[in-house]
């Protein structure tokens, strides 16, 4: 039997060690091609050469659109694309609509999301909603983008409410309680400092001969309004910012004496914060970013950052006329943001607290700087908090803090000197410029000249992006009216 041959036993057993040994090496080889096909890798039959791919996922608003990659159609959005790494130019074209493009470097193995693009129609159909009779003095949209407040032109201490989700929704009239008032009704200058998140209460500053004052305004029950400055008359009142968006709780600063406090209305409570604040920017319940004059430079001006009760030195910065101060959370981090019109850049700090912590008695190190090419005059976080913009004019510097990538541009569009920039959502900024409502992305690309607006108003998006509101004067209009547009942002569509 051959079992019982030793030299065919030997010779089965080799076969079996050779077979094993093969089938092992062909699943070492397996897994290892599909691990390698899961990374991306691929192999050019023609060129013999490995490459790796990497994913790109585009997405567009408000409406579907054909992909073109280097020129080349790639399908539709929504898509997932696995491409080789390389620079790729895509173009998003649909009709009725104008063309959206962007330059990517995509890497092997990385995936690149390209969810934001915002598609603007070509030939925007505008309605007028309500026409006055001259400008209104505000024009102010909720947090929440459901409300938009407009004052009534002669009778500044009325609004009038549109529904900005529902064009068919009747109109109403709110009116600020006379004994709010220290002029004659009508008379009156206002300005909206903050809204709240309950999209119920504003901070009015109201400018009249003699001085001014704030009003804690409820446009749904105006009868519980408040004057802050009578409220609370033992304090001169230079400024005012809610704590966290709270009506009820308040930071009231007194430029004579640079004192900050914490003022509340329902008890008519005020606590001291901090002294010798030159500016001053509050986040969240406990923390707060100044500025305070260095005593040991004349010329200087420390930032600092309150937590919790205790101060922290973040640098020194040069004297200025304004600074740039703010605070935002992103993916878990905390981003604190400090510059001075004295210079032409603004530090971003990345969990400053944190550091201190972990190194006592030593200052944080700034992640990055924001450099602009004039003299700064606004620092903003995106809508998602994801970019943080300084603006010089019409120069922007942009960081992306996800990618850690930084932009530098000029639009080219003419600014009124005090014209700033404002975030339209998470990857868009918006200004006025000539009359025209301006639409560009946050690296500065797909700029549109969208529809007529008053220098002086921020445009309404309605909440699902599909409509714009400006205040714009009347074409023709020999009266010098003025009037509120809704303008489609759905091509053909009103």
């Amino acid at each position: 039997m051959d079992f019982l041959d030793p030299k065919r036993k030997r010779a089965y057993n080799i076969r079996l060690a050779v077979g094993f040994v093969l089938i092992t090496v062909a699943l070492i080889l397996g897994t290892t091609i599909l691990a390698l096909i899961t990374a991306g890798y691929g192999f050019n039959t023609k060129t013999g050469q490995v490459f790796q791919n990497g994913l790109v996922f585009i997405n567009a608003q408000p409406t579907s659109a054909s992909i073109y990659e280097n020129g080349h159609p790639a399908g539709t959005t929504n898509a997932r694309l696995e491409l080789p790494a390389g620079n790729y130019n895509f173009v998003l074209k649909q009709a009725g609509y104008h063309d959206w493009s962007n330059n990517l470097t995509l890497f092997g193995g990385s995936v690149q999301q390209l969810n934001y693009p915002f598609l603007f129609p070509t030939k925007p159909i505008a309605k007028s909603v309500l026409t006055m009779s001259s400008a209104p003095q505000i024009a102010t949209e909720t947090p929440n983008r459901h409300w938009l407040l407009v004052t009534i032109p002669g009778q500044t201490e009325q609004f009038n409410v549109i529904d900005a989700t529902n064009i068919k929704t009747p109109q109403t009239t709110v009116t600020i309680p006379s004994s709010l008032l220290n002029n004659q009704p009508g008379t009156n200058n206002f300005k909206v400092v903050q809204w709240s998140t309950d999209n119920q209460h504003v901070i009015l500053e109201d400018d009249f001969d003699g001085g001014s004052s704030f009003i804690m305004f409820d446009w749904a029950d105006p009868t519980t309004s408040v004057n802050l400055t009578q409220q609370f008359s033992t304090t001169t009142i230079s400024s005012v910012r809610m704590q966290n968006n709270n009506f009820d709780t308040l930071y009231i600063y007194n430029a004579n004496d640079k004192s900050l406090n914490l003022a509340k209305i329902s008890d008519n409570s005020v606590t001291p914060v901090l002294t010798n604040v030159l500016a001053y920017w509050p986040y969240a319940t406990n923390q707060i970013v100044y500025t305070t004059p260095d005593a040991k430079d004349s010329d200087a001006a420390l930032a600092m950052l309150w937590s919790s009760g205790k101060s922290n030195e973040l640098r020194s910065l040069p004297s200025g006329s304004s600074y740039q101060l703010n605070i935002a959370t992103y993916s878990g981090h905390s981003y604190v943001i400090v510059g001075s019109s004295g210079s032409d850049y603004a530090y971003i700090y990345e969990d400053p607290l944190t550091q201190i912590s972990n190194q006592p008695g030593t200052m944080p190190l700034p992640t990055t700087l924001l450099v602009s090419s004039g003299t700064p005059q606004n620092v903003t976080f995106s809508n998602s908090a994801r970019f943080i913009a300084l603006q010089s004019g019409s120069q922007f510097a942009v960081y992306d803090l996800e990618t850690q990538t930084h932009y530098r541009y000029d639009t080219g569009y003419p600014l009124s000197p005090n014209e700033v920039g404002n975030w339209m959502d998470g990857n868009r900024l918006t200004f006025i410029s000539g009359g025209q409502l301006v639409v560009f992305d946050f690296d500065g690309t797909n700029k549109v000249t969208f529809t007529p607006s008053g220098n002086d108003y921020l445009p309404a998006f309605s909440q699902s992006y599909d409509s714009v509101y400006t205040v714009t004067p009347t074409p023709g209009s020999p009266t010098g009216q003025f009037e509120v547009l809704r303008t489609s942002l759905i091509a053909n569509k009103f």
